[in-house]
């Protein structure tokens, strides 16, 4: 069984996205999540929905192997681009360190993996999020918090979660 990480964002009611993009631009999260998924010395992969990689412009990330989920057959053709059809056979194909970055329902099956090892979470604590998509599961009780960090003054926080 292949281990790997989820790393996601979300706001302090579970704000996730809107009209299939972010609810926020906060420049300090992204740089942090492509510290976090291409950290190591190999390339790594991120693993995704259908949606999420539709709310990139159809565009693998640069640095990273991307897998994504779905039934379809998409005309999109890149070296650094695969298709899979379950996180079961994304986690087999992946290379490097394997990461789960959305969407709700793919975070919500990571969460039940067995091979799930570390949650990266940043909170947006921004009050007037607007949303369409909302995350609301809670990390499981055998994960603990183990580092905290202020990316931004009162606005967005990041927090590590380690299986124990």
């Amino acid at each position: 069984m292949k281990i790997f990480s989820c790393v996601f964002a979300k706001g302090i009611r579970g704000q996730f996205g809107d009209n299939n993009k972010l609810p926020w631009k906060i420049k300090e999260d992204m740089i942090k999540f492509n510290q976090i998924t291409t950290m190591g010395t190999s390339k790594n992969t991120v693993i995704m929905g259908l949606k999420t990689f539709e709310s990139m412009g159809k565009r693998p990330l640069k640095n990273r192997f991307n897998i994504v989920l779905t039934s379809q057959i998409l005309d999109i053709k890149n070296d650094n681009l695969i298709y899979c059809s379950s996180l079961d056979q994304a986690l087999d194909q992946s290379i490097g360190y394997p990461y789960v970055i959305g969407g709700v329902k793919l975070l919500n099956e990571s969460f039940n993996h067995s091979g799930l090892q570390i949650i990266y979470e940043t909170k947006v604590l921004l009050p007037d999020l607007q949303s369409d998509v909302n995350f609301t599961t809670l990390i499981p009780s055998n994960f603990t918090l183990i580092d905290t960090q202020e990316l931004v003054p009162n606005v967005c926080y990041l927090y590590q979660h380690n299986k124990n």
